[in-house]
């Protein structure tokens, strides 16, 4: 049996350990907290920046609605004027015609500009995007490109189309990949910012292999900076700087088209941070549902 002295050096270790073991799980403890309070900050910063979204939906259907009806009112108005000055109700100057003609034909085209927007807008958030149906991503891609035809070519940026006549439909919401579509269209135009005239191109490919779509979104521009491509899908995450360096946006854009492609059966998406464009280019994958009875599931 030990002694007393061997006892006693035994219990001062055993309460030693015990106080180290205390001491580490009372940092633990700490550490725990101080993670989770993080954690609940950046839910509570990605719920908000969700809400805000959300409301900028609201705010983009009330715009939609107003700026159509004075779209239209301008475009009536700079019609009656034209009329009014064909029919000699007022005095132009022979020198000024030709500038009067060339503005009042901005304006038309201007109204006819806004207004196909905002139509597009209040299609984009009617109730018969957010219903599943048999959607053709050909025929939606191709769609969501002539709105913005103007707006890029503007820009005097290029678009390569290749999208097959026919293909199998998916089931699916279509105001999910007009979103996905809307967000690399944008995406690409900040991109190609500072690349060359002559050089901006976007490339979009669609392929049906068996029963998967394949879609890749390419474009020329700088592409993703380095050690970035794993962190482009986190909430609030983003690269765009304006000339002062300030990151803007919301960092949501990826992370929302993630979430959809996600949702839906054998969807996912790669990213490639410079392709032989020499931007970025994003792959996507989908399955096709079977069919029964002539009908996607």
């Amino acid at each position: 049996m030990p002694d007393a002295s061997t006892i006693g050096q035994i219990l001062d270790k055993a309460v030693a350990t015990i106080g180290r073991t205390i001491t580490e799980a009372s940092e633990a403890q700490k550490e725990l907290v101080s993670v989770t309070r993080q954690q609940q900050k950046e839910f509570e910063r990605q719920k908000n920046t969700l809400g805000n979204l959300a409301s900028l939906g609201i705010m983009a259907a009330c715009f939609g609605h107003e700026t159509t009806k004075a779209a239209n009112l301008l475009a009536l108005r700079s019609k009656q004027l034209e009329r009014n000055m064909r029919q000699g109700l007022f005095m132009v100057l022979p020198d000024m015609q030709q500038d009067i003609d060339r503005d009042l034909q901005i304006i038309s085209n201007e109204a006819k500009r806004i207004t196909t927007f905002a139509e597009f807008t209040l299609g984009n958030v009617s109730r018969s995007k957010r219903e599943r149906k048999d959607v053709y991503l050909n025929t939606l891609i191709q769609d969501v490109f002539s709105h913005f035809q103007r707006s890029l070519e503007e820009r005097n940026i290029a678009v390569q189309l290749d999208l097959p006549i026919t293909l199998d439909p998916i089931r699916a919401f279509p105001i999910d990949w007009e979103s996905i579509v809307i967000n690399f269209i944008t995406n690409s135009i900040w991109a190609l910012q500072e690349t060359p005239k002559g050089n901006r191109i976007i490339r979009v490919n669609l392929q049906q292999v068996k029963e998967t779509l394949q879609l890749t979104f390419a474009d020329s521009g700088y592409g993703l900076e380095a050690h970035t491509e794993d962190k482009i899908f986190q909430p609030t995450f983003s690269t765009r700087r304006n000339e002062r360096g300030d990151i803007i946006g919301t960092g949501m854009g990826l992370t929302i088209v993630k979430g959809f492609v996600d949702s839906y059966e054998g969807g996912k998406i790669e990213v490639i941070p410079c392709c032989d464009l020499g931007g970025a280019e994003f792959s996507i994958q989908v399955n096709i549902p079977h069919r029964r009875g002539g009908k996607n599931e």
